[in-house]
């Protein structure tokens, strides 16, 4: 808008030129004849006004301030109406314009973006600053959209890049739903894409990877989101790259709160207050008191047990939050992971302004680091139940990981917690030499690394006992419906190999293998893999 301005200003010192009225009109400011006002007026007026004769120029609907002439500034005039700086013309002896395509108070909007033409209910592309356009046209699988169910060409269209939409007209405090579709129509794998998206300031997608949400390539996707317009009636959408450029294929913004979560790449972040919500637990709403960042005892089972815990700074306790609990090898502790970053996630939630309450558990040793008996699951479940009752967390969004004995006592965990673990990664597990619960055999998003030179936990450790990580994968495999692969694939060069398996889309799980030992730090270009890939991983839910 400011290049608009300055373009009119630019034209205000040119002389005085005076056009004559020559026709009739029937919306005063609709200079262009298209039905609608807006900046595209202004600049046809400005075009006339310096000689260029624009095409469908009608003068008659230029004179807005009742002058008898059209001059640069009536131009400026249907440029202040557009941004809303008025809310009619000065001439009253012509109808005002009731509406400059933006939505009235408790309307709907419906953007195809990237497209020169509406497609379906979507109008064409507008408020956008930034960004290029790129069609395609490729045959598009909609079958897990079924908000407002928008046609298939919708994502035959795209703006990419650095994108911020502005979309005005909406009611101050209101409550909206925002719809936001995509598809991977270019890109052929799972990290190839990945992005950040926030609407007025706040995150609402955080390493957003299309690919992996939808499951594959040219698979249309929605998010949705209930949320309220800034101060000033408006939606600021803002799309920020990660790896490779942000895309989007449409747009929808509609009165009320969001639908119950719907089909495989659906989600319902709530970036507002929202206590009330079906996954905000007891302690929404409370302030923070007896229970802050900082290290804690709690008495578990009979036994003194300690943790600790790193809560956001800007904590918001009407906000759920995504918990983390990070569980630590032998020969480590709590503090061991709390000084790695909780396996270096939490650099990435930071870097992505993601906030995530995260914690770090210390073992009680009966000569392993994590009990052989199941004082540990009570100790889990004692954690759980307080964080829950005196913070604002997210219960569809609670995580573990771990590395070795943290790793097997996350693995032994994922058997027993599918109800509370919304998905788990394990950095070379093992299922024997800890103590392992009754498996429920309930599905649960299930990542796991191990090395092909593990000689710890090694990949197998015996087919006929079954034992090792290829049966800690092969048992979630089966539990969350997978089809099991007679071979699974392993990594033989300087690369690693991660395998994502055809599984119930809710419930993915991947597999990371590499030529190496027993580590959860492989590091190729600079990266440590394993930590990104959870990171990336945590972030599909």
């Amino acid at each position: 808008m400011k290049k608009i301005y300055l373009l009119l200003g630019v034209i205000l010192l040119m002389p005085v030129f005076v056009i004559a009225q020559s026709s009739s009109c029937t919306l005063v400011g609709d200079t262009d004849g298209s039905g609608i006002i807006d900046i595209v007026d202004a600049l046809t007026i400005a075009q006339a006004y310096v000689g260029l004769n624009p095409a469908n120029y009608n003068a008659d609907c230029g004179d807005v301030n009742c002058n008898n002439s059209v001059d640069i500034t009536d131009a400026l005039l249907i440029a202040q109406l557009y941004v809303g700086l008025i809310s009619e013309f000065p001439c009253q002896d012509t109808p005002a314009p009731t509406s400059i395509s933006t939505p009235a108070p408790g309307e709907s909007i419906f953007i195809a973006c990237g497209s020169s033409s509406a497609v379906g209910d979507f109008q064409a592309d507008e408020y956008y600053s930034g960004g290029s356009t790129y069609n395609n046209s490729n045959t598009i699988d909609v079958s897990q959209v079924t908000i407002d169910n928008p046609p298939a060409a919708l994502f035959n269209n795209e703006r990419y890049g650095d994108i911020t939409y502005t979309i005005p007209g909406f009611t101050p405090g209101g409550t909206y739903t925002v719809i936001l579709y995509f598809a991977e129509t270019y890109l052929t794998s799972s990290g190839s894409r990945v992005f950040n998206v926030s609407i007025n300031g706040t995150s609402v997608l955080s390493n957003f990877d299309i690919y992996a949400a939808a499951g594959g390539q040219n698979i249309g996707i929605a998010q949705w989101f209930t949320t309220t317009p800034d101060s000033n009636g408006e939606f600021v959408i803002r799309f920020t790259a990660v790896t490779e450029n942000p895309k989007i294929n449409g747009i929808g913004i509609q009165p009320g709160t969001a639908p119950t979560p719907g089909p495989t790449g659906v989600s319902t972040a709530v970036p507002t207050a929202d206590p009330s919500c079906s996954n905000c637990s007891e302690g929404c709403g409370k302030d923070l008191t007896d229970l802050k960042s900082g290290t804690y005892t709690i008495t578990s089972a009979g036994l003194s047990r300690e943790y600790i815990i790193s809560i956001p700074s800007n904590y918001d306790k009407n906000k759920p939050y995504r918990l983390i609990f990070g569980m630590h090898c032998m020969g480590s502790s709590n503090t061991g992971v709390v000084n790695s970053n909780y396996y270096g996630l939490k650099t990435y939630a930071n870097n992505s302004n993601t906030p995530v309450i995260f914690v770090a558990p210390q073992g009680y040793t009966d000569s392993m680091p994590w009990r052989s008996d199941n004082k540990d699951h009570i100790f889990f479940t004692d954690m759980l139940n307080l964080f829950k009752s005196k913070l604002c967390v997210d219960t569809s969004r609670v995580f573990s990981c771990g590395f070795s004995f943290g790793a097997m006592f996350t693995y032994s965990l994922s058997l027993a917690y599918q109800d509370d673990l919304r998905a788990v990664a394990v950095y070379a597990p093992a299922n024997y030499n800890i103590y392992l619960p009754t498996n429920t055999h309930k599905p649960i998003a299930y990542f796991q690394t191990t090395g092909t030179q593990d000689t710890t936990c090694p990949w197998v450790n015996s087919d006929s006992a079954q034992r090792g990580g290829k049966y800690c994968l092969i048992g979630h495999l089966q539990d969350n419906g997978c089809t099991v692969p007679a071979n699974i694939p392993l990594a033989t060069g300087s690369t690693h190999l991660s395998t994502d398996f055809s599984c119930d889309a809710n419930y993915p799980v991947r597999f990371g293998s590499f030529v190496g030992g027993h580590t959860d730090t492989v590091t190729e270009n600079g990266v440590n893999w394993i930590a990104k890939e959870t990171w990336d991983f945590f972030m599909r839910f």
